[in-house]
């Protein structure tokens, strides 16, 4: 009995054996086909330019290290700051911070800190001479590993399942261009909230999607990174303002998949007197000028007509906010001599 119930046990030790053994395989082989979430590659990369931000960097730093989405990467660069916004950048999150680099005049650039263990969100920190948000973005945008990429700008800040959404919404619906919501804050009587009508539409409907409420900015926006890189797309430096209007007039109509609009506020941004968009009214109007006439060679390349340019601008819901900009900046022109007047009209009252 004893050597029956021996033999037992030693049938039974093997079969758990050989079932470890099989186990250890299968998993090795699971490992090797799906690597773990941690060494897969970012879904979303957030470039961030930064200059003299130092009142709201750090809101802007705290909205996207917490982002629910995992594996993210984020890129900032301070664009030559002269306040202490380069200092933030180091010391927010340092956990994070896999890179420090600076580029030096010549475009040379020196790696002074790497941390191959930084923990997701992984954090690049880029320092550049001074050369305007286009120049920017466009470092960020060469070093940018994610499949899709999130331009943020460094005053304002995102809602923490922002990528999230935008992300899985780009994946189901193989979106090339996902375009969301914003909040504009604080209420100054100037551009109010804004959401597209939810819609799908394919490449050759671009000019549709363009005037779905869906914004001249990038900042509300998923692109997909291999449509950028595979188009060689940057945006112009010569175009001093309406960048990004630039940006996004070449790459809607140079599409392959779907753009989506969802109706979903994940942007927040910020009105401060002292940003881009409230400064010489003329001058804007200048560079808007300038802007159309860069857009109209580029779409000479890409053999768009340019009636759809016009269609575009006359349509009511595309400039609206920025017509309303630009009246505001045109008011504060006019009213600038009775403000240095003003005292002394009182004074002699």
């Amino acid at each position: 009995m004893k050597k029956h119930l021996l033999k037992s046990l030693l049938k039974a030790g093997k079969c758990v054996g050989v079932f470890l053994v099989l186990s250890v395989f299968a998993v090795w082989g699971c490992l090797a086909v799906n690597p773990p979430e941690e060494n897969s590659p970012p879904k979303v990369s957030i470039i961030v330019p930064v200059y003299n931000v130092k009142d709201y960097l750090e809101e802007c730093l705290r909205s996207i290290v917490n982002q629910t989405l995992e594996n993210v990467e984020i890129i900032c660069v301070n664009d030559g700051s002269t306040d202490d916004s380069f200092t933030i950048l180091q010391n927010y999150a340092p956990e994070h911070i896999a890179e420090i680099r600076h580029i030096n005049e010549d475009g040379s650039y020196n790696i002074t800190f790497q941390n191959n263990e930084a923990t997701w969100p992984i954090m690049k920190i880029i320092d550049k001479p001074n050369g305007g948000i286009s120049t920017a973005r466009n470092v960020g945008m060469e070093i940018a590993q994610g499949e899709y990429i999130m331009f943020v700008d460094s005053d304002d800040y995102i809602a923490e399942n922002a990528c999230e959404i935008a992300y899985n919404y780009a994946r189901e619906y193989n979106a090339d261009i996902l375009c969301f919501g914003w909040y504009n804050f604080p209420e100054v009587g100037r551009r109010e909230d804004c959401s597209p009508e939810f819609a799908v539409y394919s490449p050759e409907h671009w000019f549709e999607a363009k005037r779905n409420r869906a914004s001249i900015r990038v900042w509300n926006k998923l692109y997909k990174h291999a449509l950028i890189q595979n188009n060689g797309f940057k945006f112009n430096e010569e175009c001093s303002f309406a960048e990004d209007e630039h940006f996004n007039l070449c790459v809607y109509p140079n599409t392959e998949h779907n753009i989506v609009c969802i109706p979903d506020k994940l942007y927040f941004y910020r009105n401060r007197p002292g940003s881009l968009m409230y400064k010489n009214a003329p001058e804007k109007f200048k560079d808007y000028f300038n802007m159309w006439g860069q857009t109209l060679k580029k779409w000479k390349e890409y053999d768009v007509s340019p009636l759809n340019y016009v269609k575009l601008i006359t349509y009511p819901a595309t400039y609206r906010g920025e017509f309303k900009d630009f009246g505001i900046c045109l008011l504060d022109e006019f009213k600038r001599p009775f403000k240095r007047f003003g005292p002394c009209l009182k004074n002699k009252k």
